[in-house]
Order: structure tokens, then sequence, then C-alpha cells
């Protein structure tokens, strides 16, 4: 009886531990952040870029109260299919702009549920899926925000964009 319970017991171990090092899928946290959700305009450009070593998509956004004024949280999808740990940030720059210029990076973004201001920097492993979020203060609330990213390097191909509509 005591062998069947140790057995059991070890088999349970293997399985909990093998579902925590799975790290496929980050699962996206923008729905616990307090604050407006955003919808996207119309648009005409390429959202995601699925070939080669990485694989990245603009997904969410929403606009949050931070210590410097309204900004926008931004979401990405980020896939590392290199065999070497990458960032998000060590990969990929990101913009967004408001009525023609450039939005300021959000310093001063106050912990909250759904909200991980280190994520666009933590190691991406092997086929692992991570999401990063950035955080722009906006010029206004009713002016739509443009999102770019493009790839960091000497050859950063063809940027993508997505437009978000504010009101």
């Amino acid at each position: 009886m005591k062998k069947l319970l140790v057995l059991l017991a070890a088999a349970a171990m293997m399985f909990s531990m093998s579902a925590c090092g799975n790290k496929n899928v980050t699962k996206s946290d923008i729905d616990k952040v307090e604050g407006q959700k955003v919808t996207e305009s119309q648009s005409s450009g390429v959202t995601s870029e699925e070939a080669g070593d990485y694989d990245i998509s603009i997904e969410n956004a929403k606009v949050i109260d931070t210590d410097e004024g309204k900004a926008i949280l931004v979401e990405y999808k980020f896939k590392n299919h290199t065999k070497t740990e990458q960032s998000f940030d060590g990969i990929y720059g990101t913009e967004a702009s408001q009525n023609e210029s450039t939005l300021t990076p959000a310093s001063a973004v106050m912990p909250a549920d759904g909200i991980d201001i280190t994520s666009a920097v933590k190691p991406v492993g092997k086929n692992e899926v991570a999401v990063a979020q950035k955080y722009y203060l906006l010029d206004d609330e009713e002016t739509d925000v443009v999102v770019t990213v493009t790839r960091n390097g000497d050859d950063p191909g063809s940027p993508i964009s997505k437009t978000f509509t504010i009101k």
C-alpha cells in the first residue's frame, strides 16, 4: 500500500512539474488592467510578421492612467524560433505616434494587476511565445494612435503597424 502511495505521489509531482515548465504560450493580461479598451481602426498595413527567426504581432491596446497622465498600453506577441534566448526589445524597436508626432514612452507606470513593466526585456527561449507591453503618453484622448514595430539591425525589413481609435 505504501509503495502504491509513493508511486502515485511521484507521478503527481512529475505531471505538476511538466505543466509548470510549459512556457509555450503566455496569456495576455490586458483584460485585468483598468482602463478604456481601444479598437483597431481600418488598417491597410501589415500588422504581423511570421517569417524567419521570429514572429511578431501587435495585439491589443488600452488607455490607462499613469503618474504622468493618460497613456496607451500596447501589447505585442513575440515568438522566438532561434536556439538562443532573445528579448522583444533586443530584436524589435517600437514607436507610437499621434497627430504625426512621436509619443513619449511612459516611465511612471504604477504596478497594477495585469501590468508587467519588464515584459519587453524578459528573455524568451526557443519556440516560446511572450506578450510584451509598452506604454506611451498620449498627446490627447481623441486622436487615433499609430503603433509601428521595426526590426533592429542593419536589415530592418518592412515595418508592421496598427492604428487604434481612442474615442
